[in-house]
């Protein structure tokens, strides 16, 4: 995610700043202050050619709402969707995917993410119209759909010179590995924007991610089943023994699973434990490319296991852990300040560290004080039973 500015020239000024002790705290990554794109999904996040991929973001005007809830208008967000068809390294060691914050891989970083980012800067940030017929326009709706080109990934000269290799050079086996492990990506571009409103001001943010196009089969899917548990520390239902380990998602993408007229509960001045639910007891498998020692052979292969990473965001409170992981301990501590409002929203996105993406929504209930029970046997006031699932 970027803002029209660059700042990549700043970057030591500010550096040395830090260093000098004169900046104040860096703002919260996971607090929703102003306008954010939190995620973007793809649907499907790798796909054959000629198929259809839609685009879908999470956008929340932190600022814009907090007017809303005040009695103030609710400003309207504009979207623009730009796709480059410029073919860019897909996933493993060669990777031109960028980091688990927007698609998997570990190959480009968010600072030098490519050509195509180039391209869709060029389009997206400064309005510039670029002559190569690389930018495809999606449209302004929420989602937004995508046709892959054909011969796009099985292309030899295409794959080649994204990789950086002479097409005479790929033999029928090296095209094979290429096009199915790694593949090549698609980038799309998310320009969102606002108008200034009495007490927000305009604001314009920009995103991307990336598309892997391959021939494997079968191909990744974005994570299903996204739901959590909340407990109040210290109270009895805060064990990871007897916690639940399942339960049934909602279909409103509620991150408890609760019904519309049984919100959360929480009180303020007090830390919540946030557990993931529904992960999964053995991960997909998926091969990535490594670099090879052998002249006759290129390429070697690595199999690896998908690793599911929970972000966290809120309006209000601070987490112990801004993301935390599927492997080991799968939850987050929440505290919920003294001078939380009525209502608070929670946000949770989980990506699988090669291009899948989901999320939750849920608005939380804040009281004074809540009531936590002396014994186990009684359930502490957290919505209803029906928005905890209990261990089967």
């Amino acid at each position: 995610m970027m803002r029209p500015n660059t700042r990549r020239g700043r970057l030591f000024p500010l550096l040395a700043l830090l260093i000098a002790g004169c900046l104040d705290p860096l703002p919260d990554p996971a607090m929703i202050e102003g306008l954010r794109v939190v995620a973007i999904t793809a649907e499907p996040p790798e796909a054959a050619e000629g198929a259809s991929v839609t685009l879908s973001a999470l956008v929340i005007d932190g600022l814009g709402d907090a007017v809303a809830a005040a009695g103030g208008p609710k400003r309207e967000i504009k979207r623009t969707w730009l796709a480059c068809l410029k073919p860019e390294r897909g996933q493993g060691f060669f990777s031109g995917a960028s980091n688990v914050g927007f698609s998997g891989g570990q190959g480009y970083s968010v600072d030098d993410p490519g050509s195509c980012f180039n391209l869709l800067e060029a389009e997206v940030l400064t309005g510039f119209d670029y002559p190569l017929g690389d930018i495809l326009e999606l449209g302004s709706d929420e989602s937004v759909r995508l046709t892959v080109p054909t011969n796009f990934v099985t292309d030899p000269e295409k794959l080649g010179g994204a990789y950086g290799i002479p097409a005479e050079r790929l033999s029928p086996p090296a095209l094979a590995i290429l096009s199915s492990v790694a593949g090549l990506n698609l980038t799309v571009g998310l320009r969102v924007e606002v108008d200034a409103i009495e007490g927000a001001p305009a604001d314009v943010v920009e995103s991307f991610k990336r598309v892997n196009v391959s021939t494997a089969t079968p191909k990744n899917m974005n994570p299903t089943g996204l739901l959590f548990h909340l407990s109040r520390s210290g109270s009895p239902e805060d064990n990871d023994e007897t916690a639940p380990l399942t339960g049934e998602a909602s279909r409103r993408r509620t991150c408890f699973g609760e019904p519309p007229d049984a919100p959360v509960t929480v009180d303020r001045d007090a830390t919540w434990v946030l557990r993931a639910l529904n992960i999964p007891d053995e991960f997909e498998k998926y091969q990535v490319l490594l670099g090879s020692t052998d002249p006759s052979s290129p390429f070697g292969i690595q199999e690896r296991d998908e690793t599911y990473f929970y972000s966290v965001f809120s309006t209000h409170g601070s987490f112990s852990e801004r993301v935390f992981k599927s492997r080991g301990s799968a939850k987050a501590s929440w505290e919920i300040p003294s001078d939380a409002p009525a209502t608070i929203p929670l946000w949770v996105v989980v990506r699988d560290g090669r291009g899948g993406a989901a999320w939750c929504h849920s608005t939380l209930n804040v009281i004074d004080e809540l009531l936590v029970p002396a014994s186990s046997d009684e359930r502490p006031l957290v919505g209803t039973p029906s928005a905890l699932p209990t261990r089967p």
